[in-house]
């Protein structure tokens, strides 16, 4: 489906504060397509990320305003509203809550 050209796709695990669960593998084919698929920004987001995903060992930070932070690679990029609509159910149905974006 998705061109994994870095990402196999074989474990992923979200974790926030204490809480740390393992991604099933839909949630994991939905944050590869969306790594392999957006235009990065080189440098650290403003945003804080509280939300911290590993996918095969490459290490990500999420902000539940969508944005998605590569920490392995020192880039980051904001995802669309349909993405960030599909992480944060993802991140809610894992975590049990989502915190909402400061309005």
């Amino acid at each position: 489906k998705y061109p994994l050209d870095l990402l196999d796709g074989q474990e992923g695990v979200i974790s926030y504060g204490s809480a740390q669960c393992e991604l099933p593998s839909a949630g994991i084919d939905l944050l590869c397509g969306v790594v392999n698929g957006v235009v990065w920004t080189l440098g650290e987001p403003k945003a804080v990320c509280s939300y911290k995903i590993t996918l095969d060992g490459r290490e990500l930070e999420y902000s539940p305003e969508g944005v998605l932070h590569d920490l392995t690679n020192g880039r980051y990029v904001l995802v669309t509203q349909n993405q960030k609509n599909k992480i944060n159910a993802l991140i809610e149905l894992l975590v049990g809550t989502i915190e909402s974006p400061s309005a």
